[in-house]
């Protein structure tokens, strides 16, 4: 239904009520939630209640689990969550997802999951560009301020140290199982041997197990155990090892189940290594410079060239044929392909091209970065490689009195079956004081040989996992030499192929440079042209210059100058649209109102 010109001046106000208005995000009400926190954090005092009352009132638990269950923090994993608020924190709190990823090794879903999610919880600010960039402002006390809110965050360091401390104790545990079995398994021989010969010579005064020589009781005490106490016990025993720390006991676990995966944190290096190198190239990489941090296969040969006639011509050579491993880091970096002008294939990712990091900060983490790097690269020769899988992590003489004590527990264990089978033997125990050892026989037999199995087992697995791991390290270092030395055949072509990606690299970025820093003056026209000609890559800094929209200010006039801004920009396109129409510049009318079309757009 449309309105009448007289119903139009009734009501002035309908036209601009029924126009539509962008919505603004539900994080720019932040500030009323600042205004809003002290008073809901205030307790209230109980009906009836006086002020004193009041003031020792308590805060309903149910209420206390419903704002856990709010908080959007307690749902992810505790470990993906403190890797990003370390990044972070190392970072200077002004970050955008694509610094985080690269920071932390973490996939770039994940990272925007998780700073979403602390942003929210700890009140962080929101800052978006005019290319729709988003940059994180976090308090510097924000990790304080989230732990204050969230009770399982607060409960976390004492959850993890209780668990490390019951894995230590199970290594330390086993190992003196060990030592007990063969203890009970010897006792138990010597008193059934003795016991053979009691039957044969009579009762002796005291005996072996009477009052002159054991008493009962214990024969290993526990509190032994503490002169094993490290206070180190949350590290891996493979840790322990690098610094000769391992004792006995932790030696004997270590022979038995390993010391877990020698490669926990590589997939986090290498990511991290993954993400740097594309950020120093500006974004644009190929399949052949992201193949040292994957899985790729090994490079197909070099071609013969084919003699036709009295000229040689040699096939064009593609390193890789099938570049469908570069699918994870396009999937966890955010990358997209793109094809130039000669079919060539090339890798961008928009999200480590930008930067919300100053750049007296990044010069910094990059010298850090790049230091720490190359000490790892010079032990992996220059490519970050797996580790492959070994028995155990203690050192010789720990492993020779282990196999010495095993082999002495499973002999004796042989023995002590063969005295058992005797029908006599459980009444002979009964009366040393060791009956319990017929009904324990069982699980020390089974011990006995699983200390040995297990480690067999683990040897042939272990076999097969470093089969694998050679091949892809082979591969990797194979893919690092094709860029370092490529083959004759193959140099002009590569070369081109790398020179039309760093060129992408630079374009973006001297593109996006020179949007911005229009009237910067002649000086930074002349800083971003010897930026391009020298080639100086890495992520654009998204500047406070760049926000459009900031949620720690008031939103409504935020909008307002937004929409100034945009009014005044199509005034300015449509004035040059019919200056170039009046002026007859070539353009033409046609010419004049294209180009203030360009303007609106």
């Amino acid at each position: 239904m449309q309105l009448l010109p007289s119903a139009q001046r009734l009501r002035p106000g309908l036209a601009s009520a029924t126009r539509p208005r962008p919505v603004p995000s539900p994080l720019s009400l932040a500030p009323l939630a600042r205004r809003a926190l002290p008073a809901c954090r205030r307790p209230l005092p109980a009906p009836g209640a006086s002020k004193a009352e009041g003031e020792a009132w308590a805060p309903n638990p149910a209420d206390l689990v419903k704002r856990e269950m709010g908080l959007q923090s307690n749902r992810l994993q505790p470990e993906l969550r403190e890797k990003v608020e370390q990044a972070v924190q190392a970072l200077g709190y002004r970050v955008t997802v694509g610094d985080v990823a690269a920071a932390a090794g973490v996939p770039l879903a994940r990272a925007d999951e998780v700073l979403k999610a602390l942003a929210y919880d700890t009140q962080a600010s929101l800052k978006v560009s005019n290319e729709g960039d988003v940059v994180y402002g976090f308090s510097p006390d924000f990790r304080s301020r989230l732990s204050s809110r969230s009770l399982v965050v607060r409960a976390m360091p004492a959850v993890r140290a209780v668990a490390n401390a019951g894995a230590y104790l199970v290594r330390v545990a086993f190992g003196t199982t060990l030592i007990a079995s063969v203890i009970i398994v010897f006792l138990a021989i010597t008193a059934l041997l003795r016991g053979r010969d009691d039957r044969d010579d009579g009762p002796r005064g005291g005996g072996y197990y009477g009052g002159g020589g054991f008493h009962g009781g214990m024969f290993f005490n526990v509190t032994d155990l503490l002169w094993y106490w490290s206070p180190r016990y949350y590290e891996t025993s493979a840790e322990r090892a690098s610094r000769g720390e391992m004792n006995f006991l932790e030696s004997v676990f270590s022979f038995v189940f390993g010391d877990g995966d020698p490669n926990t944190g590589y997939e986090e290096r290498r990511w991290k290594a993954l993400a740097e190198a594309i950020r120093e190239r500006g974004g644009v990489v190929t399949a052949e410079e992201m193949a040292p941090y994957l899985d790729p296969p090994e490079p197909v040969p070099v071609p013969a060239a084919s003699l036709y006639g009295s000229s040689a011509v040699a096939e064009p050579y593609v390193p890789y044929p099938d570049e469908g491993f570069v699918v994870p880091a396009l999937i966890k970096l955010g990358g997209e392909p793109e094809v130039d002008e000669k079919g060539r294939i090339l890798y961008r990712f928009p999200a480590l091209q930008k930067t919300g990091v100053k750049k007296e900060k990044r010069w910094s983490l990059f010298g850090r970065r790049r230091a720490q790097q190359q000490e790892e690269e010079e032990e992996a020769g220059g490519v970050p490689l797996e580790s492959p899988w070994q028995l155990t992590a203690a050192s010789s003489g720990q492993l020779f009195g282990t196999l010495l004590l095993g082999v002495l527990n499973l002999v004796g264990v042989a023995v002590l079956g063969g005295l058992l089978a005797d029908p006599r033997a459980p009444y002979v125990l009964a009366a040393q004081g060791l009956g319990w050892v017929t009904a324990a026989a069982g699980p020390l037999q089974l011990y006995a040989l699983g200390f040995f199995a297990i480690p067999g087992l683990r040897w042939l697995l272990n076999g097969r996992k470093n089969e694998a791991i050679e091949a892809r390290n082979d591969a990797r270092i194979a893919a690092a030499e094709l860029l370092e030395s490529p083959p004759r055949a193959a140099a002009s072509a590569l070369e081109s192929k790398l020179a039309a990606a760093r060129l992408l690299g630079e374009r973006t970025s001297a593109t996006s440079d020179m949007r911005i820093d229009t009237g910067a003056g002649a000086a930074a026209d002349a800083d971003r042209r010897r930026a391009v000609q020298g080639g100086r890559l890495g992520p654009r800094l998204v500047g406070d210059e760049d926000v459009v929209f900031d949620s720690g200010r008031e939103a409504g006039r935020q909008l307002e100058a937004v929409e100034a801004d945009d009014w005044e920009q199509r005034l300015a396109g449509k004035g040059e649209g019919r200056g170039g129409a009046r002026r007859g510049d070539g353009w033409g009318g046609r010419g004049g109102r294209g180009s203030g079309g360009d303007g609106w757009r």
